[in-house]
């Protein structure tokens, strides 16, 4: 990932003429070879921060709630970070009731 930024910003960020466009010219030996790795390391953080998220939270959902919380008690007994953001439903449960009026 820290390539990906890296290149990202070398091109994006001219310190000589700001706003001007920057072009990344590569000799026809390197350059398909450096453009599939480039493209390889933009598809695999597309799938671990869009994709897998995703399903993950997708297959979440289709877990019993009672499972789920097992779960949850488990990772924080074991101090793990949550594999799933809590659903509204849980995050309501979480809330303290407000006096009644």
């Amino acid at each position: 990932m820290r390539s990906v930024r890296v290149l990202g910003n070398d091109m994006l960020q001219v310190d000589d003429a700001p706003g001007d466009l920057v072009v990344l010219a590569l000799n026809d030996e390197e350059g398909p070879e450096v453009i599939d790795l480039v493209l390889r390391a933009v598809n695999d953080l597309v799938d671990e921060l869009i994709t897998r998220p995703k399903v993950t939270s997708a297959f979440w959902t289709r877990i019993p709630a009672g499972v789920q919380k097992t779960i949850r008690d488990k990772q924080e007994r074991l101090g793990v970070q949550p594999t799933v953001a809590a659903t509204q439903d849980e995050s309501a449960a979480a809330q303290p009731m407000p006096p009644s009026a």
